[in-house]
């Protein structure tokens, strides 16, 4: 659970400073690739959503993932040194 704690606060200050936001479309999306997967309508997904108090969850989901997109977008690749 710590483990689970630090990366949710690192990827939350990472978004933060890189601007990353999850828009309305995108967690239309989300809900709607739900929806279709459990055979729901997107009323449904997202009442359940709302009702369960997740539908934060599910932008916090999504926002990780844009992040971690974003820092292997910008991650460069260095060849180890040679063992001696």
């Amino acid at each position: 659970a710590k483990v689970s704690l630090k990366r949710h606060y690192l990827l939350e200050a990472i978004a933060k400073a890189e601007k990353i936001d999850v828009g309305a479309a995108e967690l239309d999306g989300a809900i709607k690739s739900v929806a279709s997967a459990n055979q729901m309508t997107e009323k449904n997904v997202q009442r359940r959503l709302v009702e369960n108090g997740r539908l934060d969850d599910l932008y916090c989901e999504l926002r990780d993932r844009k992040t971690i997109e974003r820092i292997v977008a910008l991650a460069t690749v260095a060849d180890a040194p040679a063992a001696a």
